[in-house]
């Protein structure tokens, strides 16, 4: 009687609305007979009735869905975005598994409506890997060139083409090229990526009419764009090239620059353009002079350090500038240009740009090394002084990299120089509070003038005062002792922030300060303001001060200062376990919804470090801010801390699919790895559950990353997941990142099982493609080198040229420079180890420099 409710002709919408919501509470064996009469609301005339309907069918099981795909297809016309989506979800849920509904599918992306075409390859997309065949290339191709009106439905169709392999893609490359020719910018883009990944033989074939004059400068633009993604190009193409940096058009000018300091790294028909390349540092265009920038410092100082060291000396300050950032990043390359980049430093002009230009020489003298800044010293610490803060914050940076050598005299001097302002433009009080600062970071060297820090604490300008106090706390108790009482003294300075400096430097200098205890716990008690009462807690815990429990708790509940509060709890934490034990009901009362976020993150710290046993009469409390808590940064903690005392792993399961919070799921699948070998089999499911179903590719990754944390004989059921999602075959959104993750956790497995040469084939396999992500090549090769498989030499001459143009990242650096230690100096060349020894020089990364310089070490002596 109920689907009586339906007519359209019969009853109003309100009505046949009630009627949707109530049909939708009855289970699946009612509804069954009646479901095409449902389905034909799709189609009424009220879209709240349509988008009922909609949510209604998400509801079927995939069986009773399927044969109604091509009605759920229909409905992807609908105005209504909230029905499209509804319908999407549920069509997710059908099995395209059958030729004929694979067909339906396909025929959906040639639908006279555009939505239809555009929901139908969203789809197709999601659905990727699993239902898509080199064979659909055919049916795509249409839909990806001048054909297809709209540029939403192109700009998919390439998505889901590039799914089908790369050979297919390749077939339609024509096709795809003609979108550079497109007004749309996001199409354009999105060709350029594509026609990127294909091979780059074929691809520089058919660029070079895309060059042409007759082209507009955007399309241009994206055809330049397209050879710097090839990173290769022909002498007449750079040519071509460089006629663009004279264009009017700022885009085409950029790219133009961008793409010459690309081709530069490999080819040295770029470096007669240098010249027309560093003219445009000066630009008004922001945009030009960011590419000139980056451009220049890709090129390196073999070709740019002296087309850049010209600037130095131009009339224009903003040239100067970007010279001076140049030779920065050029680094100890550029300590020739030494006395020209101080001279600069030392404009006292009271001007914007000019003080941009004193900050950046500030920064280039402390890149190009001790021994070159040395002789500046003096004129850097005057920059102390100066009124802009950049400035100032500038010299501070440079002068601790570079430390006492270069700066401790000039800083000592101007301690004990005169404390008022002679020039417009010093700011002495602040010049004084970075030189305390700077004593502090100097350590042994700073031993002997403890002297002249004492006196400043006694300075008239608070700041002053409060700096060299933190200062004298970083000294160490052994060289500060004579001075105790002078830094307690300050506990009752008339100004607030003094007073809270003292307290922390007393905590830093540890147990020598043991005495002053009650005295820090007194500020903690008794002082007025938040800030002293706050550091003082911070510093009971670092003193270890067990008899200030008591304290510590009261403060923690009566306190009304929660960043006070907050500080109680890490201090409790900080006294270690028996404390935070004792403490255990107090933390847990401060982690109801009232409090601050702070301080209920600082409980829950403090809760595990009082270990699991104490904590399992309370642990009901935690679960509970797991499942309801309205903070999802607290759930997120709440996760950490039952997977840190490995507790209540069944609410975390639980919870893995629950939440609806990504950063959430997150976290809780990092607690369920962090119970490594007491894990359970419903954890390991849980994991592979997540990897292969969540929506999130950060959630999937950090699945795989914690199933690594898992036995062998939990794990083992779950590595052909762990495989789908290395291949690219498991969730069909999963990127370089999830797959990456899914590699190095098999990588930990593959020597445990018995079928170990199935997985090196098919990391060999994955490295030899080409069309796969470079980081995922990148990383199979960290595992199969990393395991001593055989790697083939010919990768080496990819991978070094690529390694020139992806300077700035590590995972790669770390991987290339493996796989070259690996094959040993006589399989890499000479060119290649002078590559490595560049990148032991001036890798941004630890790790890299080390692998670098044992891939040095690792070579004979002739290389």
């Amino acid at each position: 009687n109920l689907t009586y409710g339906l007519d359209e002709e019969g009853f109003s919408w309100d009505v046949r609305l009630r009627t949707v919501h109530t049909l939708g509470r009855l289970s699946e064996e009612v509804l069954l007979p009646h479901i095409n009469a449902i389905a034909e609301r799709l189609k009424d005339e009220n879209p709240w009735v349509r988008q009922g309907t909609a949510e209604m069918l998400v509801c079927f099981r995939p069986e009773i869905l399927t044969p109604m795909a091509g009605k759920l297809l229909e409905g992807l016309a609908d105005e209504s975005q909230e029905v499209v989506n509804a319908l999407s979800e549920a069509l997710l849920k059908v099995s395209f598994e059958t030729e004929e509904s694979i067909n339906l599918l396909f025929k959906a992306t040639k639908h006279e409506n555009k939505s239809v075409r555009k929901n139908a390859l969203t789809l197709l997309q999601r659905l990727g890997t699993k239902v898509l065949k080199p064979e659909h290339g055919e049916l795509l191709a249409p839909l990806v060139g001048a054909a297809e009106p709209s540029p939403d439905v192109r700009r998919l169709a390439m998505y889901v083409l590039e799914a089908c392999g790369r050979e297919v893609m390749e077939r339609s490359a024509a096709e795809i090229m003609c979108n550079l020719e497109h007004e749309d910018t996001g199409l354009r883009a999105t060709a350029v990526g594509c026609l990127a990944r294909m091979d780059p033989e074929a691809i520089k074939l058919l660029l070079p009419p895309y060059l042409s004059s007759e082209k507009s400068p955007e399309t241009r633009a994206a055809a330049t764009q397209l050879f710097g993604c090839i990173g290769d190009a022909a002498p007449e193409v750079i040519e071509t090239i460089a006629t663009f940096l004279a264009e009017k058009d700022k885009d085409l000018v950029a790219q133009s620059i961008r793409t010459l300091g690309s081709l530069g790294v490999e080819d040295a028909h770029v470096h007669a353009h240098v010249e027309a390349i560093g003219s445009h540092l000066g630009s008004e265009s922001h945009s030009i002079r960011e590419a000139a920038f980056e451009a220049l410092k890709a090129l390196g100082p073999e070709v740019a350090l002296e087309k850049a060291a010209a600037y130095l000396t131009h009339e224009e300050t903003s040239l100067r500038t970007a010279a001076a950032n140049l030779l920065a990043e050029f680094g100890e390359a550029a300590k020739a240009h030494a006395p020209t980049v101080a001279k600069n430093m030392c404009n006292k002009t009271q001007d914007k740009e000019v003080w941009d230009e004193v900050r950046a020489s500030l920064q280039a003298l402390g890149a190009m090394g001790v021994e070159a800044s040395k002789p500046y010293g003096k004129e850097m610490v005057e920059c102390l002084r100066m009124y802009f803060y950049e400035i100032r914050d500038a010299g501070r940076a440079v002068l601790e990299l570079l430390g006492p050598e270069v700066s401790l005299e000039p800083v000592l001097e101007l301690l004990n120089g005169p404390d008022k302002d002679t020039q417009s433009y010093q700011r002495t009080d602040r010049s004084r509070e970075t030189c305390c600062y700077l004593l502090g970071t100097f350590g042994k060297a700073a031993h002997p003038h403890v002297e002249l820090l004492v006196a400043q604490t006694k300075h008239d300008v608070a700041h002053v005062r409060c700096q060299a106090v933190l200062a004298l706390g970083k000294l160490g108790a052994e060289t500060v002792q004579p001075h105790l009482d002078a830094i307690a003294a300050l506990m009752r300075d008339h100004d607030y922030v003094v007073r809270g400096c003292a307290v922390r430097a007393l905590g830093d200098l540890g147990q020598a300060c043991a005495g002053y205890r009650k005295y820090i716990a007194k500020v903690l008690e008794e002082d007025r303001e938040k800030r002293p009462r706050s550091d003082a807690a911070l510093a009971l815990g670092k003193l270890g001060a067990e008899d200030c429990l008591t304290s510590l708790v009261k403060s923690l509940c009566e306190d009304q200062g929660c960043d006070v509060k907050a500080a109680a709890a890490k201090a409790i934490g900080l006294l270690g376990q028996k404390a935070a034990a004792e403490a255990l009901p107090a933390l847990v009362h401060k982690l109801k919804p009232s409090e601050q976020y702070d301080v209920r993150e600082a409980c829950l710290g403090a809760i595990t470090i009082a270990g699991s046993e104490a904590c399992t009469p309370h642990i009901e409390s935690i679960v509970e801010i797991l499942e309801s808590d309205s903070d999802d940064r607290i759930r997120s903690l709440a996760a950490k801390t039952l997977g840190d005392l490995h507790l209540k792993a069944d609410a975390l399961v639980a919870r893995s699919k629950a939440d609806e919070d990504s950063n959430v799921r997150e976290f809780i699948a990092n607690a369920l790895g962090a119970f490594g070998p007491e894990a359970t089999t419903e954890v390991a499911s849980a994991l592979s559950k997540m990897l292969s179903g969540d929506s999130v590719n950060f959630v999937r990754r950090t699945a795989a990353q914690a199933m690594a944390k898992l036995p062998l004989e939990l794990a083992r059921e779950h590595l052909g997941q762990l495989e789908d999602s290395a291949c690219g075959r498991g969730h069909p959104e999963d990127d370089g990142d999830v797959r990456r993750a899914a590699i190095l956790t098999l990588g930990k497995f593959i020597p445990q099982v018995e079928n170990a040469k199935h997985y090196f084939d098919l990391l060999q396999e994955l490295l030899a493609d080409t069309s796969v992500d470079l980081r995922v090549r990148t990383t199979c090769m960290e595992v199969l080198v990393g395991h001593k498989q055989e790697v083939s030499p010919d990768y080496v001459p990819e991978f070094a040229a690529t390694l020139r143009k992806r300077n700035r990242e590590w995972y790669f650096q770390y991987a290339v420079i493996q796989l070259f230690k690996f094959l040993k100096a006589e399989a890499i060349g000479p060119d290649h180890v002078d590559l490595v020894a560049k990148v032991a020089k001036s890798s941004n990364d630890e790790n890299v420099k080390q692998i670098a310089k044992e891939t040095l070490e690792a070579f004979n002596s002739s290389a």
